[in-house]
């Protein structure tokens, strides 16, 4: 549990004006792009590591949602960037954040496979989603929904932003809203995709039904409507299961696969309208479950959209977001521990500790009990995720993953303390 700090105050520096009181839903910018045009279809050279905006606005702003850093940095929400994401007296000290050396040794391979060691800034997510929004910041990637769930249950973290009791309650609530507007609009588009004719329809019914309720919820635009439906149609015009081969092969297939999903004039349209990019369209289609990418992106756009959204932002990207994740993550290993001691009446050893805060980081705490369940079954294949942040803990730490060698397993590492 990070110290009691005062509201609003951030060490070593002056106070911040987080909260936006006098801001309301009808302050919200009108969407730079219009998802029934179709822009030019561009490909870019893929980024290999998170770029801060400053680095990765270059370009002019009022671009299709694939190129979309816009001048102001705001993303498409009432928000502007953090001035302080690369301050490092910023936020919650670091120094207070006391933990176990083995939880930490988790929490550095996570955030390395997140963006890097060292990365800096608010770090906006790499990959494009449908919302023109970033799905997560900072160095550990954190969603808006997930800083949103960490605040309400650590009160001095809320407290430090300014954020009580109503504005979490207020939070939460936007997340909700718009989770269950999007799922209703991805539950309208059948597997494999619909027409573009049939498409834009089911946008028109929906809208003319829903508009009101949909700003209400979500404070969002009823151009939002249209991106959550393109990205339904995104994602079931697309392959739903992983490729599964060595690096060149995959790499081959990827590009077959794209061209030939181009090759069908609705899936085009589709992607132009959205303005995703080829190395987005890889992505996803390595990868299917990158496609949740889209409402954990309407759902941050929705937060950062609320009265409360810059606040939340600053929360999210002090000093880098390295806090508010890594005090996410240690709470993650606390609860993974408290139901292994309840569920399997042992500890964790370290590498299940680690494999479980990874899987819990990536797809969240639901992802807790179906790895208890399993965790004691031989040959279990482990999550790709997982597969490759493991890679990145000391090799020392890393020696005898087995149950059989659990004591070698567990050597060093110490429990969190609840």
């Amino acid at each position: 549990m990070p110290p009691q700090n005062k509201p609003n105050h951030t060490p070593g520096g002056p106070k911040q004006n987080t909260a936006h009181p006098h801001a309301n839903w009808s302050d919200i910018k009108k969407p730079y792009f219009n998802l029934t045009t179709q822009p030019p279809f561009q490909s870019r050279p893929q980024n290999t590591k998170h770029e801060t905006p400053a680095q990765r606005n270059s370009s002019t702003p009022s671009k299709p949602l694939g190129t979309p850093i816009e001048a102001n940095q705001s993303f498409g929400t009432k928000t502007s960037a953090n001035p302080r994401a690369t301050d490092p007296q910023a936020g919650i000290p670091l120094s207070s954040l006391k933990f176990s050396p083995s939880t930490n040794c988790i929490i550095e391979a996570i955030e390395k496979s997140e963006s890097s060691k060292t990365a800096q800034g608010e770090i906006p997510a790499r990959l494009h989603n449908a919302s023109g929004t970033p799905a997560s910041f900072g160095r550990g990637q954190l969603i808006g929904e997930s800083a949103v769930d960490l605040l309400k249950s650590n009160k001095p973290l809320a407290q430090h932003y300014n954020l009580g009791i109503k504005p979490i309650q207020d939070l939460t609530e936007i997340a909700t809203n718009t989770r269950r507007h999007f799922k209703s609009i991805s539950s309208k588009i059948p597997p494999g995709g619909t027409t573009e004719k049939d498409l834009l329809q089911k946008i028109s019914d929906y809208t003319a039904k829903n508009k009101t309720n949909f700003e209400q919820d979500t404070g969002l635009q009823p151009e939002d409507i249209t991106r959550m439906f393109r990205a339904a149609q995104l994602r079931a015009q697309m392959p739903a299961t992983p490729l599964k081969a060595s690096f060149s092969p995959t790499d081959v297939l990827l590009n077959k696969i794209i061209d030939s999903l181009m090759a069908n004039p609705d899936f085009k349209t589709n992607t132009f309208a959205l303005g995703v990019q080829r190395t987005d369209l890889r992505a996803y289609a390595k990868k299917p479950d990158n496609h949740g990418e889209h409402m954990a992106g309407f759902t941050t756009k929705a937060l950062f959209n609320s009265p409360y959204g810059q606040a939340l932002r600053n929360a999210m990207t002090d000093n880098s977001g390295i806090a508010m994740s890594r005090i996410l993550i240690n709470q993650n290993i606390k609860k993974a521990h408290q139901k292994s001691l309840k569920q399997l009446r042992r500890q964790l050893t370290f590498m299940e500790s680690a494999e479980a805060a990874m899987l819990m980081h990536n797809r969240g705490e639901g992802a807790l009990n179906p790895f208890l369940r399993t965790v004691n079954q031989k040959n279990r294949t482990q999550d790709p995720y997982v597969q490759k942040a493991m890679r990145n803990l000391p090799k020392q730490e890393t020696q005898g993953t087995s149950r059989q060698d659990s004591l070698s397993a567990t050597k060093g590492f110490t429990p969190p303390v609840p």
